[in-house]
């Protein structure tokens, strides 16, 4: 993000851009910004100017941007003189008043942006209401009414689907690595990748992620072509969007944003599709909890005017099954 604001910020400039930064005794120049900027082995891609001699009304020199050489006018500035101590100034200045609040009890407001995975629910915790997390602010969606976690009572889950074997894994695996590498792999698995492209790509984040031993990737790249050839199987699949990002705005006035692992368009609506990574016991039960967030997405996608959603499901590829959830 900070390279994104200083691109942008260095790039917008039509007639003159001014750098600023902070020379130190030893003529190095310091900067956080400066420092974002550097190229192999961490060395800086900006060569500072070196003026022969400061004056107020600077010279020219200078700055060298890799191999490109740009003519600047550098002043060096002289520091302001230091503050005033804080003991003579309140001497002289008259004490601070401030109003009173008007409550004697200060009101809570909830976050103003929610994230559809804190709506997440412990496996049995079902039907809670607001009181089931008190954090979430009353997640409704304008509307609707749907979004709201733990309305309605415990979902319905029911198998979608056995795609067949469990992925092997190794005897201990971290599941939060583990889980964000496949998510990786399947959000690379675009239309016309290669065979050969996307077993590399699956190596070199299991790599990435200290998962090299872990599991193998040609059984990652299988489990998503299990999953994308049971939809094509069951649905007139017409696009598939890997983390898709959607945004709704709720009752009370907070926005929901997320991305949904994999949008399914078909010709009578769309599918909701989300990877977990959960290898252990009681499926079915651990993917109740993920209710209010698939609700979460279902309203932003209808709001949207891109349903109606078809299904809503869970695709465990660790243990080869697709659940559904309804409600």
């Amino acid at each position: 993000e900070s390279l994104r604001l200083l691109y942008v910020g260095i790039t917008r400039a039509r007639d003159e851009l001014i750098l600023a930064a902070r020379r130190k005794h030893t003529g190095e120049v310091q900067a956080a910004w400066v420092e974002e900027l550097a190229g192999a082995g961490g060395r800086p891609v900006l060569q500072w100017p070196s003026p022969d001699q400061d004056s107020p009304a600077g010279s020219r020199a200078p700055l060298r941007a890799g191999d490109q050489s740009f003519d600047t006018l550098t002043r060096v500035l002289d520091p302001e003189p230091a503050p005033e101590s804080p003991a003579r100034s309140a001497a002289r200045k008259p004490a601070t008043r401030y109003l009173q609040p008007a409550c004697d009890t200060p009101v809570k407001h909830p976050p103003a942006y929610l994230s559809p995975s804190s709506l997440i629910t412990a496996p049995g915790a079902h039907g809670g209401g607001e009181d089931a997390d008190p954090g979430n602010g009353g997640a409704r969606a304008v509307g609707r009414g749907n979004s709201e976690a733990g309305a309605g009572g415990a979902p319905g889950v029911t198998l979608f689907a056995d795609l067949g074997e469990r992925v092997r894994l190794a005897a201990a695996v971290d599941e939060t690595a583990l889980g964000t590498a496949l998510h990786a792999v399947y959000a690379a698995a675009y239309t016309g990748i290669s065979e050969a492209r996307l077993l590399q790509v699956a190596q070199r984040l299991l790599e990435a992620y200290g998962l090299r031993h872990a599991a193998e990737p040609a059984d990652i790249v299988h489990s998503h072509h299990r999953l994308t050839n049971l939809l094509r199987s069951r649905y007139a699949v017409q696009h598939m969007h890997r983390e898709w990002p959607v945004s709704l705005r709720l009752e009370n006035r907070r926005r929901a944003n997320g991305w949904i692992d994999l949008l399914v368009e078909t010709p009578g609506g769309c599918l909701i599709v989300d990877h977990k990574s959960f290898p252990g016991q009681n499926a079915a039960e651990r993917v109740a909890g993920f209710a209010p967030q698939l609700q979460l997405y279902r309203d932003a996608v209808e709001a949207a005017g891109a349903g109606p959603v078809l299904a809503q499901l869970i695709h465990l590829p660790l243990l080869g099954q697709v659940f559904e959830v309804n409600g």
